[in-house]
């Protein structure tokens, strides 16, 4: 956004923004995100929950939580699973003149 001469501050950025892109520009890739985060979510606790059975065995019934290598393993998987979305994501933030109805939620515009 900051690319060119006229934007040289947060402000004067959002107000070109506003200007270029309405109301809307600020919710470009919204959608996306929000599919993101519960996909996330779930996977990261799916994948902990597959790796604590699997592993259960060496650390027996007893523990009380997943040892981190276990949750930062889950978070790996979880990131792996849903980077595709958040380029997505990405992209449609970024791209100048894409159709705002093929991003945007219709209930708020």
């Amino acid at each position: 956004l900051q690319t060119d001469d006229d934007a040289r501050g947060v402000v004067a950025t959002v107000k070109r923004m506003y200007q270029k892109e309405g109301w809307a520009g600020f919710y470009k890739g919204n959608i996306v995100g929000i599919i993101r985060i519960p996909l996330y979510s779930y996977s990261q606790l799916l994948s902990i929950k597959v790796l604590m059975a699997v592993c259960e065995p060496f650390f027996g019934p007893d523990v009380t939580g997943p040892p981190w290598a276990i949750m930062n393993l889950g978070g790996v998987l979880a990131t792996i699973f849903t980077a595709p979305l958040d380029t997505v994501k990405t992209k449609l933030q970024v791209t100048p003149g894409l159709d705002n109805s093929a991003y945007q939620c219709p209930c708020c515009f």
